[in-house]
């Protein structure tokens, strides 16, 4: 016989019964607002870790989920809480809002969408000189893409360079590409030491295979050390070099490196 002190205890076992997993009741304990919280953003991104501004290696921490994190996007960050981790890596809590996107749509059928790069100011399209398939419509899909967008309240500065203007002439694919955009700035790029035009904030490289996008980062950016490949003379397309995006600091902005693309539709 149970004795009428613990009568209530047992009762109330009998009458428990765990719950779904659809029912289950909220959790007690509330996540700890950590108001050490830190600013940074993305300059590398490397099997799910992602390379900071300041030398930090980030990961996403549960709040944040499966979003992808792409180069460019400012986040929030909190020391990892992770036994034997080192003091550089850290968890981010919050991907900011994006000013600028830079798009593409992939796959047979275009149906995927690939983000490139985010929060940029300027796009540099570059083309080579010794690239005799010049395409206007390559062009145009990347300019539709960024029209529109506004950077700090300020339209996306979309410039057309030249490289390899070592070669032959070097004027006449200018003025072909002047007569196609001529609302666009044009610079032919030379062994100079600076840009011939002067960022204010991060600027993105995008431009076909083999155009020499990688050659022009490493002249400009000191220890840079991007791969450069050579044209395949078969086909006169460029070889992929540049397999991920990356951000290299110059002066006081950023310059981010983008793989070749072979075709560009825009969204």
């Amino acid at each position: 016989m149970i004795s009428e002190k613990y009568e209530h205890y047992y009762d109330d076992l009998e009458n428990f019964a765990r719950k779904g997993k659809t029912t289950n009741r909220p959790r007690s304990k509330k996540r700890q607002v950590n108001l050490n919280t830190k600013e940074a953003f993305v300059i590398s991104v490397a099997r799910g870790r992602y390379i900071l501004n300041n030398g930090l290696i980030g990961r996403t921490a549960r709040e944040v989920g499966a979003k992808k994190i792409v180069v460019g996007d400012k986040i929030k960050y909190i020391p990892a809480a992770y036994v034997n981790t080192g003091d550089r890596l850290v968890q981010i809590i919050q991907i900011k809002s994006r000013e600028t996107i830079l798009q593409r749509q992939t796959g047979a059928n275009a149906v995927n969408i690939k983000t490139i790069a985010a929060n940029f100011a300027s796009v540099l399209i570059l083309e080579s000189l010794d690239n005799r398939k010049y395409s206007k419509d390559f062009f145009q899909q990347i300019i539709n893409s960024l029209q529109g967008q506004k950077f700090c309240q300020t339209d996306i500065k979309i410039i057309i360079g030249i490289t390899k203007c070592d070669l032959e002439d070097k004027y006449l694919i200018k003025e072909k590409i002047k007569k196609d955009f001529p609302n666009f700035p044009i610079f032919l790029f030379a062994k100079d030491k600076d840009l011939p035009f002067s960022p204010d904030s991060a600027t993105v490289f995008i431009g076909r295979s083999g155009v020499g996008k990688s050659s022009l980062l490493n002249r400009y950016v000191s220890g840079a050390q991007q791969k450069i490949g050579e044209v395949n003379q078969t086909t006169n397309q460029g070889r992929h070099t540049t397999s991920a995006v990356r951000a290299f600091p110059y002066k006081k902005t950023w310059l981010i490196d983008t793989p070749g693309i072979r075709s560009f539709r825009s969204i």
